[in-house]
């Protein structure tokens, strides 16, 4: 009994068609599926990305330099009378100075947003500026010392410089300095600016937490896994192999000779079948390239996910949030 080969491969063709077929529509379907959770996600990232400039721009708007400045100015000024009587005519800033500013922070009550480093440089220069009047007050009073002991009894330079209370009162005067006189504190005001900013950081903090959510969503592109790339390639692998290179086989009156040849392949090409069978093969591997490249191209900009993910810090939404941060 002759085999009939024409049987064997018609079912071959239609049974791999019928696989293609079907695996091809989950995988097209999936790939729909996918691509519309992508664009729903990348037009959320830049709503994130807008709200968090409006969190942002919002927290920003307050004058925290005013704030600190106008809060800070008794604490600055209270540092004159703690280091006269803490140093009295000090003239020089040493190691015993510098552990007197760190205890004067401690025990004061400077702005909560203030940084701790610029305040000990203030408070140094202050120190410094102290220091440098004690040392000219001394040499001050010398000059003046020496000048009341060289003038003649009843001369002027005896009359202004004799009395010791006199003296005393040019050098109390002196120390009469009010670092920032701006008079009685604007309560109001400065309590405005610090709800304000506390209630920017709770936001700020609340929408890093959507943010770092919606990172885990997005991480590792779920949208285009690499599942749906192999299956494709599998998929047009099995069409070449299953579906068209059986055809080409038809009609078949012996048994075929599984034979390869740039003659005998350009015989088949030039063929009406041949014809035919590229047509088929050109569509299908179009069709499948498509869905390919959509496949592949569905991740996200690296630029947005740098970004979101400096979002999910409160900190970087505000220079002032570090200081409300635990």
């Amino acid at each position: 009994m002759t085999p009939d080969w024409n049987w064997f491969f018609s079912s071959l063709s239609q049974s791999a068609a019928a696989i293609v077929g079907i695996f091809g529509a989950f995988i097209i379907t999936k790939i729909f599926s996918n691509q519309t959770i992508f664009l729903e996600k990348k037009s959320k990232i830049k709503l994130l990305i807008t709200q968090a400039h409006k969190i942002s721009d919002k927290a920003n708007s307050h004058n925290v330099a005013w704030y600190n400045k106008t809060w800070n100015a008794d604490e600055y000024e209270g540092y004159y009378k703690f280091f006269d009587e803490k140093f009295p005519d000090a003239e020089e800033q040493n190691a015993e100075t510098d552990e007197a500013i760190q205890n004067y922070i401690d025990e004061s009550h400077f702005s909560l947003f203030s940084e701790k480093s610029k305040i000990i440089e203030k408070l140094k220069e202050t120190t410094t500026a102290i220091c440098l009047e004690n040392k000219e007050r001394r040499l001050q009073r010398a000059s003046i010392l020496e000048k009341s002991k060289t003038g003649q009894p009843g001369s002027a330079i005896h009359m202004l410089y004799g009395r010791q209370d006199m003296m005393q009162g040019f050098i109390t005067q002196s120390r009469q300095r009010p670092l920032n006189p701006l008079g009685s504190m604007p309560w109001e005001d400065l309590k405005k600016i610090k709800t304000g900013l506390q209630e920017s950081h709770l936001d700020a903090k609340h929408h890093a937490r959507v943010v770092s959510d919606f990172l885990d969503s997005i991480k590792g592109n779920p949208e285009s896994p690499p599942q749906i790339t192999y299956s494709l390639i599998l998929v047009l692998l099995l069409f070449f192999v299953g579906v068209i290179y059986p055809l080409s086989f038809m009609p078949a009156s012996s048994t075929p000779n599984i034979i390869f040849s740039l003659s005998l392949a350009a015989t088949y090409l030039l063929s009406l079948k041949g014809f035919f069978l590229g047509i088929i093969s050109t569509a299908f591997t179009v069709i499948v390239m498509l869905f390919f490249y959509t496949n592949i191209k569905m991740k996200y900009p690296s630029e947005s996910v740098d970004t979101l993910q400096k979002l999910a810090i409160p900190e970087n939404y505000c220079e002032n949030f570090k200081f409300l941060s635990p």
